[in-house]
Protein backbone atom coordinates (compact mmCIF):
# COMPACT_ATOMS: atom_id res chain seq x y z
CA UNK A 1 0.00 0.00 0.00
CA UNK A 2 2.87 2.36 0.81
CA UNK A 3 4.36 1.83 -2.66
CA UNK A 4 1.09 2.86 -4.32
CA UNK A 5 0.85 6.13 -2.38
CA UNK A 6 4.55 6.96 -1.88
CA UNK A 7 4.36 10.11 -4.02
CA UNK A 8 1.59 11.37 -1.78
CA UNK A 9 2.54 10.01 1.66
CA UNK A 10 6.14 11.20 1.83
CA UNK A 11 5.53 14.88 0.87
CA UNK A 12 2.46 15.03 3.11
CA UNK A 13 4.45 13.63 6.04
CA UNK A 14 7.26 16.13 5.39
CA UNK A 15 4.81 19.06 5.22
CA UNK A 16 3.54 18.13 8.66
CA UNK A 17 6.62 17.14 10.69
CA UNK A 18 9.82 18.21 8.93
CA UNK A 19 12.05 20.62 10.81
CA UNK A 20 13.11 24.02 9.57
CA UNK A 21 14.80 23.81 6.17
CA UNK A 22 15.36 25.95 3.08
CA UNK A 23 12.84 25.30 0.30
CA UNK A 24 14.16 25.90 -3.21
CA UNK A 25 10.59 26.08 -4.50
CA UNK A 26 9.48 28.81 -2.10
CA UNK A 27 12.97 30.38 -1.81
CA UNK A 28 12.48 30.69 1.94
CA UNK A 29 12.93 28.83 5.18
CA UNK A 30 9.95 26.55 5.88
CA UNK A 31 8.95 24.29 8.74
CA UNK A 32 6.43 21.49 9.11
CA UNK A 33 3.13 22.79 10.41
CA UNK A 34 2.92 20.31 13.26
CA UNK A 35 6.25 21.67 14.52
CA UNK A 36 5.10 25.28 14.20
CA UNK A 37 1.72 24.53 15.78
CA UNK A 38 3.19 22.60 18.69
CA UNK A 39 5.84 25.26 19.34
CA UNK A 40 3.21 28.00 19.27
CA UNK A 41 0.82 26.02 21.50
CA UNK A 42 3.65 25.11 23.87
CA UNK A 43 4.54 28.78 24.28
CA UNK A 44 0.90 29.64 24.98
CA UNK A 45 0.58 26.89 27.59
CA UNK A 46 3.82 28.05 29.22
CA UNK A 47 2.52 31.63 29.29
CA UNK A 48 -0.76 30.43 30.78
CA UNK A 49 1.09 28.81 33.67
CA UNK A 50 3.19 31.94 34.15
CA UNK A 51 -0.06 33.89 34.41
CA UNK A 52 -1.37 31.40 36.94
CA UNK A 53 1.79 31.85 39.01
CA UNK A 54 1.35 35.64 39.11
CA UNK A 55 3.71 36.96 36.46
CA UNK A 56 0.88 38.71 34.58
CA UNK A 57 2.67 41.69 33.02
CA UNK A 58 5.58 39.71 31.59
CA UNK A 59 3.24 37.03 30.22
CA UNK A 60 0.97 39.60 28.52
CA UNK A 61 3.93 41.34 26.88
CA UNK A 62 5.43 38.05 25.72
CA UNK A 63 2.10 36.90 24.26
CA UNK A 64 1.67 40.12 22.26
CA UNK A 65 5.28 40.00 21.03
CA UNK A 66 4.99 36.33 20.07
CA UNK A 67 2.14 36.98 17.64
CA UNK A 68 3.99 39.86 16.03
CA UNK A 69 7.10 37.75 15.47
CA UNK A 70 5.31 35.00 13.50
CA UNK A 71 5.68 35.22 9.74
CA UNK A 72 2.69 34.74 7.44
CA UNK A 73 3.81 31.17 6.71
CA UNK A 74 4.03 30.38 10.42
CA UNK A 75 0.58 31.88 11.02
CA UNK A 76 -0.76 29.68 8.21
CA UNK A 77 0.95 26.65 9.78
CA UNK A 78 -0.71 27.38 13.12
CA UNK A 79 -4.12 27.68 11.40
CA UNK A 80 -3.58 24.36 9.55
CA UNK A 81 -2.50 22.64 12.75
CA UNK A 82 -5.52 23.96 14.65
CA UNK A 83 -7.93 22.97 11.87
CA UNK A 84 -6.51 19.46 11.67
CA UNK A 85 -6.65 18.93 15.45
CA UNK A 86 -10.27 20.21 15.53
CA UNK A 87 -11.26 17.91 12.66
CA UNK A 88 -9.60 14.93 14.35
CA UNK A 89 -11.41 15.71 17.61
CA UNK A 90 -14.74 15.99 15.76
CA UNK A 91 -14.18 12.60 14.10
CA UNK A 92 -13.50 10.98 17.49
CA UNK A 93 -16.61 12.56 19.01
CA UNK A 94 -18.86 11.46 16.12
CA UNK A 95 -17.40 7.94 16.18
CA UNK A 96 -18.01 7.73 19.90
CA UNK A 97 -21.61 8.90 19.52
CA UNK A 98 -22.30 6.46 16.68
CA UNK A 99 -20.86 3.57 18.68
CA UNK A 100 -23.10 4.44 21.63
CA UNK A 101 -26.15 4.71 19.35
CA UNK A 102 -25.33 1.33 17.82
CA UNK A 103 -25.58 -0.46 21.18
CA UNK A 104 -29.02 0.91 22.11
CA UNK A 105 -30.83 0.51 18.78
CA UNK A 106 -33.61 -2.15 18.79
CA UNK A 107 -34.12 -2.11 14.99
CA UNK A 108 -31.72 -4.55 13.28
CA UNK A 109 -31.41 -2.53 10.05
CA UNK A 110 -30.49 0.65 11.89
CA UNK A 111 -28.15 -1.35 14.10
CA UNK A 112 -26.37 -2.62 10.97
CA UNK A 113 -26.23 0.91 9.55
CA UNK A 114 -24.72 2.24 12.78
CA UNK A 115 -22.18 -0.59 12.88
CA UNK A 116 -21.13 0.22 9.30
CA UNK A 117 -20.92 3.94 10.06
CA UNK A 118 -18.79 3.17 13.08
CA UNK A 119 -16.46 1.05 10.97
Amino acid sequence: MFIAFRRWIIPTFKNRVQGKHFSNIEKDWVEGYYNTGLNFTGKKVKLFFHKMLGDLDAAAMAMAADELVLSEAEKANVRRFTAEICALTAVFVVASLVSRWHDDEPDEDLKLLAANCNY
